[in-house]
């Protein structure tokens, strides 16, 4: 009978720390998830800033050049070379990859949304709506880690 009670005791303590490690363990993937997704908020913030900015600019203005460098500095920051190179494939005209659209508009950041593809391992989803035509705008992006920066490794369709 005390073996009985002694066997689910220890039962019962081993239960119970394995739902601690089990939410310990949870806690900690979910700090890196919002990482990622934090680095694809700020990143997506300051890209569609500084585009839009670039949108009423004349071409031959010096201006223009500072900003085209800002985001350039800005893909450079996020992006692998696995990226990069996918960008030079895909490159059409005034079409822009990152916010999946020709034109910009400081509009978007009020309903931009990061989010992970609970679906898909390293896949992290951007939205926003885009006032003219009024739509949902998707952007599929997977991230990698390098050491302990997110990158953006490519742009999925």
């Amino acid at each position: 009978m005390a073996i009985n009670r002694v066997c689910m005791k220890l039962s019962a303590l081993s239960v119970t720390a394995f739902f601690c490690l089990s939410l310990f363990a949870c806690k900690g993937q979910s700090q890196v998830i919002d990482e990622a997704a934090s680095t694809l908020r700020h990143f997506y913030i300051s890209y569609i800033t500084e585009h839009c900015k670039t949108a009423d600019i004349p071409n031959t203005s010096p201006t223009l050049k500072d900003n085209l460098k800002k985001i350039d500095s800005l893909v450079n920051a996020i992006a692998t070379n696995n990226l990069r190179e996918q960008l030079k494939e895909q490159d059409e005209a005034g079409y822009d990859f990152f916010i999946n659209s020709n034109n910009c508009s400081v509009e978007w950041l009020k309903t931009i949304n990061v989010s992970k593809d609970v679906a898909s391992e390293n896949i992290y989803v951007v939205t926003y709506v885009n006032e003219y035509p009024v739509e949902k705008k998707i952007i599929k992006l997977r991230m990698v880690k390098r050491g302990s920066v997110f990158l953006i490794d490519r742009i999925l369709r």
